[in-house]
């Protein structure tokens, strides 16, 4: 049976354990990052990849643009096989480069900020492992700090449980015809409480090694 130092003991470290963070939440925390560094590749990927038909598609359209302007123009002011046509080629070249240079400009400042938007995810879910690394070093430490605490405590009460066995074995000698059988039934039950104060140990004991495996887990784990 335990005491009421050892269940307050106890009781603190169902409360430190109870909802602790472990080796499982950093494998989640490292897919989550890991599955954000992919995210953010596709995001920049996508941007430039629309960057490039966007300019493709201004250099068509305003080629076509430019070459319906130069017809009308020739159609209106020069006749088959001028040379003039020749100028007209070339402001239409002109015009073309201008758009997708400018279309150019635009995308670079759409991809810029893609990858902005790709860096802030990935830097988020980083700063979420690392916050998630240390926790768990720091709830592993203090399950393991717990543990010790509890397995003292269960010790403590087997020399008490002693201490008491010793006091009945003291009081059966001197006992009387009178109260023998008590004192007898005393004794029984301080050395059986001996007997269940011991197993507690025993489980703290393994309480304890159990802790100290999951520190070094959860070590392994943050690397």
């Amino acid at each position: 049976m335990k005491s009421i130092r050892t269940i307050l003991t106890m009781t603190f470290c169902v409360a430190v354990t109870g909802c602790s963070t472990g080796v499982e939440d950093i494998e989640e925390a490292r897919a989550d990052y890991q599955e954000a560094q992919r995210e953010a590749d596709r995001i920049v990927a996508d941007a430039r990849q629309e960057a490039d038909n966007r300019v493709e598609e201004t250099r068509e359209q305003a080629m076509k643009q430019a070459q319906q302007e130069t017809r009308r123009t020739n159609d209106a002011t020069h006749p088959a096989g001028d040379e003039g046509h020749e100028d007209e080629r070339g402001l239409t070249e002109d015009k073309s480069a201008a758009a997708v240079a400018q279309a150019k400009r635009q995308n670079e400042k759409e991809v810029a900020a893609a990858k902005r938007k790709a860096d802030k995810l990935v830097a988020q879910e980083k700063l979420e492992l690392e916050e998630t690394k240390q926790a768990a070093l720091k709830d592993a430490r203090a399950s393991l700090q717990s543990a010790k605490d509890t397995l003292t405590a269960q010790r403590e009460d087997v020399v008490e449980a002693k201490a008491k066995v010793a006091a009945a074995k003291v009081r059966l000698e001197n006992a009387t015809d009178k109260n023998r059988e008590e004192l007898q039934e005393e004794l029984r039950e301080a050395e059986l409480k001996v007997t269940e104060e011991q197993n507690d140990v025993s489980e703290a004991e393994a309480e304890l090694e159990k802790q100290k495996r999951n520190l070094k887990r959860v070590e392994v784990a943050v690397q």
